[in-house]
């Protein structure tokens, strides 16, 4: 935060958390699920989106809807490095 704090202007850091904590969560579901192979995410754009929706629908739209999907990507990404080492 202390990045985007200097470079000024209104930003939503809660909207990173929500997508970061949704996007760890998502990898917990996927690399849990029982059977032969471990499951990872398909058409993550798609999947993203969907999860955006919800957010919205949840929390209100906005103009910084990117944070939502960066901090998505982030924690899907940092969840899927825990649970598949």
């Amino acid at each position: 935060m202390d990045y985007w704090n200097a470079k000024g202007g209104n930003y939503e850091f809660w909207r990173f958390e929500d997508g970061y904590s949704i996007g760890w969560d998502d990898a917990y579901m996927f690399c849990s699920t029982p059977g032969p192979a471990i499951s990872e995410l398909g058409f993550r754009n798609q999947w993203i989106r969907r999860r955006l929706n919800e957010h919205e629908q949840e929390k209100g739209s906005s103009g910084l809807r990117w944070e939502f999907e960066h901090g998505f990507n982030e924690g899907y990404d940092a969840g899927v490095a825990f649970f598949i080492p």
